[in-house]
């Protein structure tokens, strides 16, 4: 079972975990990354979402994921970029653009965006 830290809105972490799939209580947030990869010529790199197991299939997405318990979030920015498609990334190439919070009928999720200047 995966899990995840919980925060506060303003990413003050509380002594609080959740379990993927499990709905959190309002005020609480989990981490998640967004990847965005752009090449010199100034186009981003973007998937589709899994078809059978998303809750947006065939969407067109960043590379994105959840931060799990324990970790940082650049730190699941280069997990995930790796699970997802295969790039490999340093820390030295994520650049951190913007954080936003998200409220919602599935989950409340804190946003951390990282920008990567790459061409791949």
């Amino acid at each position: 079972m995966e899990y995840f830290d919980l925060f506060d809105i303003n990413g003050m972490k509380l002594n609080k975990k959740m379990a993927r799939g499990t709905k959190n209580l309002s005020g609480e947030y989990h981490k998640v990354v967004h990847i965005w990869i752009r090449n010199s010529f100034g186009d981003y790199l973007v998937q589709q979402r899994n078809k059978a197991t998303d809750r947006n299939p065939y969407q067109w997405a960043p590379t994105a994921g959840a931060v799990t318990s324990g970790e940082v979030p650049i730190v699941s920015a280069i997990r995930e970029t790796y699970e997802e498609i295969g790039i490999v990334l340093k820390e030295s190439e994520l650049q951190h653009i913007d954080s936003l919070y998200v409220d919602n009928d599935d989950a409340n999720y804190l946003v951390e965006i990282y920008l990567v200047h790459k061409d791949v």
